[in-house]
């Protein structure tokens, strides 16, 4: 489990996801929070609390920042 307080653009949660790890990224900057809602667009397992990221993602079809090694398995990772 990967813990990150200022996950600022969410680089820590990408690393986490590249090497299979669960995270809980931590962050109360609005403009962190949009970046990450853009870099985490259409990965499955993504909980968001207390933030709404679907306004500040792009059109379902343009395809999402970061993607997820084909074996990795998203389950409940939390941001």
């Amino acid at each position: 489990m990967v813990l990150d307080f200022f996950a600022g653009s969410g680089t820590t949660g990408v690393a986490a996801l590249e090497l299979g790890r669960r995270f809980i990224l931590v962050d109360n900057n609005p403009e962190a929070l949009q970046t990450m809602a853009r870099r985490f667009e259409g990965m499955e397992g993504i909980a968001w609390i207390g933030f709404d990221p679907t306004p500040h993602q792009k059109a379902k079809n343009q395809p999402s920042l970061v993607t997820a090694p084909a074996t990795q398995k998203a389950t409940k990772n939390l941001t």
